[in-house]
């Protein structure tokens, strides 16, 4: 799959603060993670690009 540029994050589920959902924003870090926040044990993570 061919990547994408990500410009603004409208809503999101749930976040990790050492991984927060602006990591999907930086492109000068494309590797860093986002995830969901260690409490919420869903298994599930959303966002709305």
């Amino acid at each position: 799959m061919a990547p994408v540029k990500i410009s603004h994050v409208v809503s999101f589920s749930s976040q990790d603060p050492k991984y927060p959902v602006e990591n999907l924003l930086n492109p000068d870090s494309p590797r860093k993670p986002w995830l969901s926040c260690p409490q919420d044990k869903s298994g599930q993570l959303k966002v709305e690009l």
